[in-house]
């Protein structure tokens, strides 16, 4: 997310060095497996999400989204294709809007809700183009 990234990430390739680290360090930490990751629903699979956002600095320890570098993970990924980076840039406003206007409360629910939301705003299909 995610697609920002993280669900639609896993496995692909195609993030930055600093977003592959959180995704390797937080899979050490939640024991969450590739599967498990881009369907899941446990608190563990919601914990494993919030901490890839917030290793890789797309998310304070306050729970707030930093949209800057969403976008610029997005950018990253997205190269040389001008019109699914601005739906991802859409899809990214529109989702982190969403999220902190739900304000999900539960443990590690926030960062794992944004994941949702950008999976279904930018399935890995549109990504990959």
């Amino acid at each position: 997310m995610i697609n920002v990234v993280f669900v639609l990430l896993i496995g692909t390739g195609i993030v930055s060095g600093g977003f592959m680290e959180a995704l390797i360090e937080c899979k050490q930490q939640h024991h969450v497996s590739k599967e498990e990751a881009m369907t899941g629903e446990s608190e563990e699979v919601k914990c494993f999400s919030e901490c890839v956002l917030k290793k890789s600095g797309m998310m304070s320890d306050n729970n707030e989204f930093d949209e800057e570098k969403i976008q610029a993970e997005g950018a990253r990924m997205i190269k040389n294709d001008e019109q699914k980076n601005r739906e991802f840039e859409g899809a990214a406003k529109a989702c982190i809007e969403k999220v902190n206007g739900e304000n999900p409360s539960e443990k590690c629910a926030k960062g794992h809700a944004l994941f949702k939301c950008m999976k279904e705003a930018m399935p890995m299909s549109k990504m990959r183009g």
